[in-house]
């Protein structure tokens, strides 16, 4: 058998570790390992066998839904810290801590810091120090844990066939991040999780994509504001300097009924018909566009809801 906290192989017959002195006595209860029988003769307490293996396989029976991987070791690298992992440093620095078991990963996290200084937590926020930061590598996929500025934990999950990575949370707190960590050691349906997830998170997005834009002609305050066609209906909002809209108004295709658009020498004109899905009235909205945002608005509507665009 192996030690669960170094990995080391291990007689059966021993009840403690030889090299780190983990107790083995409920790993052998788990692996089916038990007490022999005294051979006929033998004084009373003599053993036939000091230990005797009765079902030794390689993954105990299923617990909670999850299965212990005895020889399952994972790479592990840290950020951030001193070399003893006890305090924060926030250089950018990786320290390998090789392959690591669950217990193993267990201790080590516990070690981390879990707090910064005012001056820390002002540093981090502006990029000049690097997070306490832990990186659990396997074959199916990598999770990510980072220490936020506030005490909670960033928590990322990647999955390598996808070559693809989400945010698992963004405010964990140390226990969550623990038992994630034992998720990510022993659950076996973990992967396929995150796997549903990240491509709900990658349709999401698409929807969210912006297609075609033209800028509003009107006086704002603000930032300018634009219509936009997207894969799901016709929003109107601000957008970022990456390219995300920020809808203030939404039209889903569904609820349309028509839109009319009108090219003008200076100015164009986009008007929305669309169904009150809670009234069934038809609305309308108007909307000024600058005549450079024309065509790509009307070539994206052409492509999407041909029957319903007209224009003039």
């Amino acid at each position: 058998m192996f030690c669960p906290k170094c990995g080391t192989e291990v007689d059966e017959e021993f009840d403690f570790c030889p090299v780190c002195g983990y107790d083995l006595r409920k790993v052998k209860e788990k692996l089916g390992i038990v007490q022999g029988i005294p051979r006929e003769g033998e004084k009373k307490g003599k053993l036939e066998e000091k230990l005797k293996v009765v079902d030794h396989v390689e993954k105990v029976p299923e617990v909670d839904g999850k299965f212990f991987r005895r020889e399952t070791k994972c790479k592990v690298e840290v950020f951030g810290v001193s070399g003893n992992l006890e305090k924060f440093t926030g250089e950018n620095r990786t320290i390998s801590l090789g392959e690591l078991t669950l217990n193993e990963i267990q201790e080590v996290f516990a070690k981390l810091p879990r707090e910064y200084s005012k001056k820390d937590k002002k540093d981090i926020i502006k990029g000049k120090k690097h997070p306490v930061t832990m990186i659990i590598d396997r074959e199916e996929g990598t999770l990510f844990i980072y220490l936020n500025p506030d005490g909670t934990y960033l928590l990322q999950g990647g999955v390598r066939a996808l070559e693809a990575a989400f945010d698992i949370s963004s405010n964990a707190g140390y226990k969550e991040a623990m038992n994630l960590i034992e998720r990510f050691y022993t659950d076996e349906k973990l992967f396929e999780e995150w796997e549903r997830k990240i491509k709900e998170a990658e349709e999401e997005a698409e929807k969210s994509k912006i297609l075609a834009k033209a800028r509003e002609l009107e006086d704002y305050l603000g930032p300018d504001r634009y219509i936009c066609v997207m894969r799901d209906g016709i929003a109107k909002g601000p957008v970022s300097a990456d390219g995300i809209l920020l809808p203030e108004l939404f039209y889903p295709y569904e609820y349309i009924v028509e839109v009319k658009l009108s090219k003008g020498w200076i100015s164009s004109g986009i008007e929305i018909r669309y169904r009150n899905p809670k009234k069934g009235k038809i609305k309308k909205a108007k909307f000024s566009i600058e005549k450079d945002g024309y065509f790509e608005l009307k070539d994206a509507l052409m492509r999407l809801i041909p029957e319903k665009v007209s224009v003039k």
